[in-house]
Parts: structure tokens; sequence; C-alpha cells
């Protein structure tokens, strides 16, 4: 999915450096969060998704927006 996203993400400003490879996906909520200070998250604007995905994160992370 990034490589084929990545030559529009250069030319839209991608960071000086950026490296597709670096990129990685984690399905399970805590483990994604684990460890950052900041998390925005983008879950479909479903209940029955986004309520048990926000409170998963919540718990790992120090602040939300």
């Amino acid at each position: 999915m990034i490589e084929g996203a990545w030559p529009m993400l250069q030319q839209l400003g991608a960071a000086p450096g950026a490296d597709p490879g670096r990129w990685s996906f984690e399905p399970d909520p805590v483990r994604a969060v684990a460890g950052c200070d900041l998390v925005q998250e983008s879950a479909p604007e479903r209940y029955e998704v986004k309520q048990p995905c926000c409170a998963a994160s919540a718990r790992r992370c120090r602040r939300m927006c």
C-alpha cells in the first residue's frame, strides 16, 4: 500500500529523508500506541468500532486528541 502511494506522498511534500521502508502497521491498538506521547485516532465514525479502539488506546497513551 505505501509503495503504491509513495510517489504521491513525495509530491505532496514528504519530509526530507522519509523512507517508505520505515512504515509499519499494527492491528492491536494497545501495542500500536505503546510508548507514544500523542495519538491522533482516525477510526471509522461508528461507535462499535471507535469506542473500543479509543478505550484500549487511552489505557496506554498519555494524551489523545
